[in-house]
């Protein structure tokens, strides 16, 4: 009797292959190397990801305006509510936005 059955799908167990290896019949040498590798791509992608202000600056808009997209096909608020809904978008883009850095030289 079997205890797993195989499916497509996604699971949010982290590094699930690595895990399904250590109680295999593989030699720990591999597994060990597969571990190292893990941890450098991770490492890798951390690296990558690593938000500089332009990065926060261009995620900002782009949650912005799939909001912006969102309210357009899908309001019914009032024009004061949505005027009201509006302004806090505005207050969480600006919050969401990166001080501008000041030069010397600019001051």
């Amino acid at each position: 009797a079997y205890t797993y059955a195989l499916s497509n799908s996604y699971t949010e167990e982290k590094n699930y292959g690595l895990k399904a290896a250590e109680v295999s019949s593989l030699p720990s040498s591999v597994i060990v190397d597969a571990k190292e590798i893990t941890n450098h791509i991770a490492n890798q992608i951390l690296h990558r990801q690593k938000s500089t202000p332009e990065m926060m600056r261009q995620r900002a808009a782009y949650h912005l305006a799939m909001r912006l997209v969102q309210t357009a096909r899908n309001s019914r608020l009032d024009p004061d509510s949505l005027r009201i809904y509006l302004k806090g978008l505005k207050k969480k883009y600006e919050a969401s936005c990166p001080a501008p850095e000041q030069n010397d030289e600019q001051q």
